[in-house]
């Protein structure tokens, strides 16, 4: 395979593989915790305890989730609002974030050896954007500590390439983004920063990063909807 680049050619590609080996944020708390990915519900199906399946490791003592969190932005009185579910640890939950939530039950004792399936309590959470709190939690936890991995998500990466300039980054996503896709960022980067005022993340680099991306993708808007007149004053 022969690549041809130029000078930029190189951040591109570096942030185009992060993003491509970079797996689902679900998928990446699951396997923190070693258990598989648990299946999404309907508000209808949720019950008191959820049963997750350990995945084998060779780990002594692995570190297994004392309780699954059920996240959802819609009221649970319609049946068929769909329910995110998240195993988590609460105390590193209650450690990185300051959001109330009240064990439903006793932690469970798991069995003495894996494979095996460990029932756990369910903590509904209601949160303002819960297509985003699986990423967000991957990083207020502490499970992925590298910022720049969660600007690669949540930006384009003719965006992220402008780094340090907030101001670059919006004229290059302004540049980038037609409406559709735009408005695609704007309501998911909105959504995240409300996930961190509302859950009270702890850690601060987690917040500036999230605040940094909203702020771009606000000017990017702005600037896109300036020149989109600009347009229509030189037509008219």
């Amino acid at each position: 395979l022969l690549l041809v680049y130029n000078a930029r050619s190189l951040p591109s590609l570096r942030w185009a593989y992060i993003i491509a080996i970079y797996p689902s944020p679900h998928r990446v708390l699951s396997h923190f915790f070693h258990v598989s990915k648990p299946a999404p519900l309907r508000a209808g199906e949720l019950t008191k305890a959820y049963d997750l399946s350990v995945l084998p490791t060779h780990e002594r003592a692995p570190r297994l989730p004392t309780h699954v969190l059920a996240v959802f932005d819609t009221p649970l009185t319609d049946h068929y609002a769909p329910v995110t579910l998240v195993p988590i640890d609460l105390d590193l939950f209650t450690a990185k974030l300051r959001a109330d939530v009240r064990p439903a039950a006793a932690r469970p004792l798991p069995p003495a050896r894996a494979p095996y399936t460990l029932s756990v309590p369910v903590l509904p959470l209601q949160v303002p954007h819960a297509a985003s709190a699986p990423l967000l939690l991957v990083f207020a936890l502490g499970i992925r500590s590298d910022p720049s991995a969660l600007a690669a998500r949540l930006l384009p990466i003719v965006a992220v390439e402008e780094f340090p300039s907030a101001a670059a980054m919006a004229q290059a996503m302004a540049a980038h983004c037609d409406q559709d896709r735009l408005g695609r960022y704007i309501a998911y980067n909105q959504g995240v920063w409300k996930n961190v005022l509302f859950l009270g993340v702890a850690d601060a680099r987690v917040m500036g990063v999230v605040q940094t991306v909203w702020n771009v993708t606000a000017d990017a808007r702005k600037l896109w909807l300036k020149g989109k007149e600009k347009e229509r004053t030189r037509r008219g």
